[in-house]
């Protein structure tokens, strides 16, 4: 089986040779363990499925490629096979022994997975951070090794700026990897997130997402009614002080009422004076009234 693109060598860990043939064991399926840095984390239930009742038919076909540990031996590729074996209940599986380095376990399983296409685009991004972080990889070199071209893999790379909510939602295959680039355009992540959730909620297509990040950002609702709030009760302290007396201005940027409250009148002592107003315009234009008329 040969795999384009990859890194120097690489094609001879995944094929078994006929000399390997000869260094095939079988060995007790609970001295194998699969590797925690592997890239994919999820596994198809129902892939799994058929997978086992493949093996039940056929057996193991091709070794567990494996390296030895401290423990025994850990998983290079074949972790599907391994948790098949798993759920059958087999007690032994093949496996073929190689010295394989951290980087070429990396890019096997990545190969391996990636070929397939069983990573989602987050498993996949994650382990191209670490090709470049732990290995000192460039997006170039990657794109050599793994066979995909360096603008897919820095799109990849991209999606892990999103927040852990956002990421999930990818893993657990209710937005796409398009929508998590089209989401990336809107900046505010609070904003970024509450589209997030009405993209799942609603259906929302990647051109949707799009749509909206293209879009002038609003001022949040809160900023605008303490902007107004603020305001309302500057004009409420201005008024009381030129009339001498309480004025009350309802929290309403659409419709409200002035309240002027008044304690001497001939044979009254107190009340109040309402001026409704029925807009922001019509609000500004009764205080330019009142302000005029009181000089």
């Amino acid at each position: 089986m040969k795999h384009q693109g990859l890194g120097k060598g690489l094609d001879a860990l995944f094929e078994v040779t006929e000399e390997e043939k000869s260094s095939i064991d079988h060995i007790n399926i609970d001295e194998l363990s699969r590797d925690p840095a592997q890239p994919r984390k999820t596994f198809n239930q129902e892939e799994l499925d058929s997978l086992a009742q493949s093996i039940k038919e056929n057996g193991i076909i091709q070794p567990i490629i494996v390296r030895k540990s401290n423990n025994g031996y850990t998983i290079v590729a074949g972790e599907r096979r391994f948790r098949a074996a798993k759920q059958l209940g087999l007690k032994e599986v093949p496996i073929l022994v190689k010295d394989i380095s951290d980087l070429q376990v990396l890019e096997i399983s990545l190969v391996e997975n990636v070929q397939r296409e069983d990573l989602n685009a987050i498993e996949e991004a994650v382990a191209y951070k670490r090709l470049s972080e732990e290995f000192k990889l460039t997006q170039e070199g990657i794109s050599r090794s793994i066979g995909k071209s360096r603008v897919a893999i820095a799109n990849k790379v991209r999606l892990l700026n999103l927040s852990d909510t956002i990421q999930k939602m990818i893993v657990d295959g209710k937005l796409s990897e398009g929508h998590g680039r089209a989401l990336l355009a809107i900046e505010n992540e609070e904003i970024r997130e509450k589209i997030a959730k009405e993209a799942v909620s609603k259906s929302f297509s990647v051109r949707d997402i799009e749509k909206i990040a293209q879009r002038k950002p609003k001022e949040p609702k809160k900023a605008i009614e303490k902007n107004y709030e603020i305001e309302f009760k500057r004009v409420e302290n201005d008024l009381a002080k030129r009339f001498g007396t309480k004025v009350h201005l309802t929290r309403n940027i659409h419709k409200g009422k002035i309240t002027i409250e008044y304690y001497s009148m001939v044979n009254i002592h107190k009340g109040k004076i309402t001026i409704e107003y029925y807009s922001m315009e019509g609000l500004n234009r009764i205080i330019d009234i009142i302000k005029k008329d009181r000089g």
